[in-house]
C-alpha cells in the first residue's frame, strides 16, 4: 500500500479520534471533580462521626474517599455522559464548519453564542468552577482537533453518504424508543445485565462507583445526611426545638464547625438560613415549624449550584453516550476495513456492522420481555423450569400485591443461581404478612449479590417490625457497600428510627 493511500485511509478515523480526545480531556476534569467532592464528603462525614452520629457512608468506605481509583472510576460517569455529549456537539460543529461552511468565520457566531449561553446557565445559581471546566475546555479541545484533522475536499462529501452512515443509528434509536415503558430499565438489567457474567460485572461496577459522582451534584434535599450549625442562636430552648425538627430531615447538628451545609442565625424574630456564609432564606420559627419540609426544600433549591448541570448530564446520558459509542465503533470498524476494502465499501461495512451489533442486543431483549400476565397464571409461572418465567411470576406477585406465602413453590426461588430470581422473591417477600415468610427474608440478608441485599433491607423496612432496628444498624455499620448502606439507612427511617448522638 502506498504512503499516500495509507494516509488517505487513516484520515477517515478523524471522527473517532476527535471524540476520543474529548473523552480523555473530560476524564481528566471529572477525575479532579470527583476527587475534590470525595475529599469534601470525607471531611463532612468525619465531622458527623466526631459529633457522635451514625455516618453514611460508614467507616469502611471512608478510606476509599481518599483513593485515586474512586475518583478516576467514578469520574467515568461524567466522562461518558456530559463529556460524550459535549464532544459530539463540538465535533459536529467543527465538521460542518470545515466541510460545509468552508471555514467562514461568521458561521461560527451561532455556535459561540450557544457556548456562552451554556457557560452562563451552568453558573446561573452561583459560580461553579468545576462544572464550568467541562463546558469551557472540552468544546475547545474537540473543536481544535476536528478542524485540524477533517479534510476539506473529499470525493464522498455528499449529504446522501452522510445519511447512509448514520441511518443505522436512526433505525436503532427508533427501535429502542419503542421499548421504552416504566419497566424498560428494570427489564434491561434483569434480562441483559444480570443474566450473564459480563453483564453482572458491568452492573456491579455501576453500583460500586456511581455513588461517588452522584454525590458531586446532589442538592441538599437529595443528600442522605446534611450538617447544620446552631451555635449562633443564644436561646437554648429554641436551639433544642430547631435541632429536633432538623434532625427529622437528617440535618445533623455539628458544633464549632464553620464548614457545614446550613448555618442558622437569629435576628430579632427572624431566622436566617445561610449556606457557606451566604444568606439564602429568611423565616420565623412559627413558619418553619408549620412547614419545615417546604422551607428546607426551598433552601436546598436556592443553594443548589448544580441544577442545570444535572439536567444536562441526564440529557447527555440519553443522547450523548449512545451516539458517541456509535461514532467510536463506526470509526474503528471503518478504519480497519479501509485497509482491505475501498473507502465506499469500508463505509458500508461499518454501517451494517453497527446495525447488526445494535440488533444483536435489541432482539433477545425484546423477545425475553414477555407480555402481561394475570393472577391465575402465577402458580404455573413460578413453578416453571424456565428462570425467566419464574421471574415474571414473582414480578406479578409483587406488582399486584399478592401474598407470596400462598405459593409454596416460591421457596425454590430463594436458592436460585440467577440473581434476578432472588431479587424478585425478596421484593415479593417485602409485601408478605405471614410469619413463616419472615425467616426466608432474613436468610437472604447475607446474599452474595449487592442488588439482592439492598432489596432485603428495603423489604425489612416495609415489614414494619421495629425489632429489626438492631439488625439493620449492625448491617449499616459492617457493610462494605455504600449502596447497601443507603438502603439500610432508609429502612431504619421507615421503621421510625432517628439519629441520636452516641455518648
Amino acid at each position: 500500500m502506498s504512503t499516500s493511500l495509507l494516509a488517505r485511509k487513516q484520515r477517515f478515523f478523524y471522527a473517532g479520534k476527535a471524540v476520543l480526545f474529548g473523552l480523555i480531556v473530560a476524564q481528566v476534569i471529572s477525575t479532579v471533580h470527583v476527587y475534590l467532592s470525595n475529599n469534601e464528603l470525607y471531611r463532612r462525614t468525619a465531622c458527623i462521626i466526631e459529633a457522635g452520629y451514625q455516618p453514611v457512608p460508614n467507616e469502611n468506605i471512608l478510606p476509599h474517599l481518599k483513593q485515586f481509583d474512586a475518583a478516576f472510576l467514578g469520574g467515568l460517569f461524567f466522562t461518558l455522559t456530559i463529556g460524550a455529549f459535549l464532544s459530539l456537539v463540538s465535533f459536529s460543529i467543527g465538521w460542518f464548519w470545515v466541510r460545509m461552511g468552508k471555514r467562514k468565520r461568521w458561521l461560527l457566531i451561532p455556535a459561540v453564542a450557544l457556548w456562552i449561553v451554556l457557560i452562563w446557565a451552568v453558573n446561573g445559581n452561583g459560580f461553579n468552577p468545576m462544572a464550568t471546566a467541562y463546558f469551557l475546555i472540552v468544546p475547545v479541545a474537540v473543536f481544535g482537533v476536528t478542524v485540524r484533522s477533517v479534510p476539506e475536499n473529499q470525493e464522498n462529501n455528499r449529504l446522501s453518504g452522510l445519511l447512509f452512515q448514520f441511518s443505522p443509528l436512526v433505525i436503532l434509536a427508533v427501535l429502542w424508543t419503542i421499548q421504552i415503558d416504566t419497566r424498560m430499565f428494570i427489564d434491561f438489567r434483569d434480562k441483559v445485565l444480570l443474566s450473564n457474567n459480563i453483564g453482572i460485572t458491568i452492573n456491579d461496577f455501576y453500583y460500586k462507583y456511581t455513588l461517588y459522582p452522584a454525590e458531586v451534584f446532589k442538592s441538599f434535599d437529595q443528600r442522605l445526611l446534611k450538617t447544620v450549625n446552631l451555635d449562633h442562636i443564644r436561646d437554648k430552648r429554641l436551639t433544642r426545638q430547631l435541632e429536633k425538627k432538623l434532625n427529622y430531615y437528617d440535618y445533623l447538628r455539628i458544633t464549632e464547625n464553620k464548614d457545614v451545609d446550613l448555618t442558622i442565625f437569629k435576628e430579632g424574630d427572624t431566622l436566617v438560613f445561610k449556606n457557606r456564609s451566604r444568606p439564602v432564606l429568611e423565616t420565623t420559627f412559627e413558619d418553619f415549624s408549620a412547614r419545615p419540609r417546604e422551607l428546607l426544600n426551598a433552601f436546598s433549591k436556592k443553594s443548589d449550584p448544580y441544577g442545570f448541570f444535572r439536567q444536562f448530564t441526564f440529557i447527555s446520558l440519553l443522547i450523548g453516550l449512545p451516539v458517541c459509542l456509535y461514532i467510536l465503533i463506526y470509526s474503528i470498524i471503518r478504519y480497519v476495513s479501509a485497509w482491505v476494502l475501498s473507502l465506499r465499501a469500508a463505509s458500508i461495512t461499518a454501517s451494517v456492522s453497527c446495525l447488526i451489533i445494535g440488533l444483536a442486543l435489541l432482539v433477545p431483549f425484546h423477545l425475553n420481555r414477555g407480555g402481561r400476565y394475570e393472577i391465575g397464571q402465577v402458580a404455573q409461572l413460578i413453578a416453571s423450569e424456565n428462570w425467566q418465567d419464574r421471574v415474571t411470576g414473582l414480578k406479578v406477585i409483587y406488582e399486584k400485591g399478592l401474598e407470596v406465602g400462598n405459593y409454596k413453590s416460591y421457596r425454590r426461588n430463594l436458592h436460585s443461581s440467577y440473581v434476578p430470581e432472588r431479587y424478585w422473591v425478596v421484593m415479593a417477600l417485602g409485601n408478605s404478612r405471614k410469619k413463616e415468610t419472615y425467616g426466608d427474608l432474613l436468610a437472604l440478608i447475607d446474599d452474595p449479590h449487592l442488588n439482592v441485599v439492598c432489596k432485603v433491607y428495603y423489604a425489612l423496612g416495609r415489614r414494619g417490625d421495629r425489632s429489626l432496628v438492631s439488625i439493620l444498624l449492625r448491617e449499616l455499620n459492617t457493610s462494605e457497600h455504600w449502596y447497601a448502606q443507603l438502603y439500610a439507612y432508609n429502612a431504619l427511617k421507615e421503621l421510625g428510627w432517628k439519629q441520636t448522638k452516641s455518648k
